[in-house]
């Protein structure tokens, strides 16, 4: 959240602004708006049954994908993209995103998401309700969204980085030599 008010106030980036259609946008945008929309699902699917741990469990391991992965891989795009589109789309995505985070924490962290939900929303369209609680919850909105498949690529994908980095990492432990 930090990141993305920082980099869109830096570039002057509003709501507003025209971005890619989404199915337009590169396979990492479309991943993690396809991940916002299942873990709304799961979330739903918890609160209705009331069990608030399993939500936020839900997610934290969403916003996990979002900060360490999403993040990770398209930072460059907010602030050294020369491509007017690309940077477009990447500040629409990641308020997507946010934007469904607030939607999904409001029944968990009421004050935390409607802050947020001002400042990411409200703030700058005057035509969306004042409060992120007089909206409705964004499973059935972010449906079109899901790419099961895509999902099931980036997890592959996402489990060979996880894997190189142990390697790399336990590489680095066998080769270091003792201080003595």
């Amino acid at each position: 959240y930090a990141f993305f008010v920082t980099y869109a106030r830096l570039a002057g980036w509003t709501p507003a602004e025209a971005a890619p259609a989404v199915a337009e946008r590169p396979a990492l945008d479309r991943w993690i708006l396809s991940r916002a929309a299942g873990t709304a699902e799961i979330v739903e699917e918890r609160l209705r049954d009331v069990d608030a741990l399993g939500a936020t469990r839900a997610l934290s391991a969403f916003l996990d994908g979002l900060s360490t992965w999403y993040l990770r891989l398209t930072r460059r795009r907010f602030s050294r993209s020369d491509d007017a589109a690309d940077r477009s789309a990447a500040f629409a995505t990641l308020h997507a995103a946010l934007v469904a985070t607030t939607r999904m924490l409001a029944p968990t962290l009421p004050f935390l998401a409607d802050a947020m939900y001002t400042n990411l929303v409200s703030s700058v369209d005057d035509t969306a309700p004042d409060s992120v609680h007089l909206t409705r919850f964004p499973t059935a909105e972010l449906a079109t969204n899901r790419d099961l498949d895509l999902e099931a690529s980036m997890d592959v994908a996402r489990r060979a980085v996880d894997l190189a980095r142990t390697l790399r990492s336990a590489n680095r432990l066998k080769t270091r030599q003792p201080l003595a």
